[in-house]
């Protein structure tokens, strides 16, 4: 994760103060997505075993030695990576510009200006999050369908819980990643362009 993050980031801005925020953030953002999703996977009893290429990937698994236990961990992870890097280098590149266009800018304006950015950044990014993991599950939503399953088997179904599972701490990795980048901005570009 932190090779892909700096390499983009890098290729984006340069070795610069919005590269070393983006990366932050980026980093903070997708660490709190992995938390949050073993606190769920451990409260909804959810494992690698749990989802349909399990099979497949146990019998990957005995010839190759490949633990599929955190496979869904990691897919969680990439998934969230490219949305927390998007609102993390958006956000430290809006409140980067805030303070060129007034060096004078108090910390704590800037933090309330970068609230009013993140809130709109935060509600677009998770309805993209949500909406790309139900366009994933609609074709096994339908087949489960279509094989008879009742709508409360879906309710209750392994299933179902890990894709809500998915979406949810993604998307709930977005909303921290708003508040650590702003922190993180506010402070670094507030101290430099007070020596400058």
């Amino acid at each position: 994760m932190l090779l892909i993050s700096g390499v983009s980031l890098l290729l984006l801005n340069g070795i610069s103060r919005q590269t070393a925020v983006g990366l932050s953030a980026t980093l903070a953002g997708v660490a709190a997505t992995a938390l949050i999703f073993l606190l769920f996977s451990r409260l909804l009893h959810l494992s690698g075993y749990n989802t349909d290429d399990a099979e497949a990937l146990l019998m990957a698994g005995d010839s190759t030695g490949m633990s599929i236990r955190y496979l869904l961990l990691a897919g969680v992870m990439i998934s969230a990576l490219g949305a927390v890097m998007d609102v993390a280098v958006s956000l430290a590149a809006a409140l980067e510009e805030l303070v060129r266009a007034n060096p004078k800018m108090k910390r704590g304006a800037l933090m309330h200006s970068g609230l009013n950015i993140g809130r709109d950044m935060i509600a677009t990014m998770s309805n993209t999050l949500i909406l790309a993991f139900a366009g994933t599950g609609l074709n096994t939503m339908l087949c489960l369908l279509a094989y008879g399953y009742q709508p409360a088997q879906l309710l209750s179904s392994d299933y179902l819980a890990v894709e809500l599972a998915q979406g949810l701490c993604a998307t709930l990795g977005v909303v921290l990643t708003v508040p650590v980048t702003i922190l993180i901005a506010a402070g670094l570009l507030h101290h430099y362009h007070l020596r400058h």
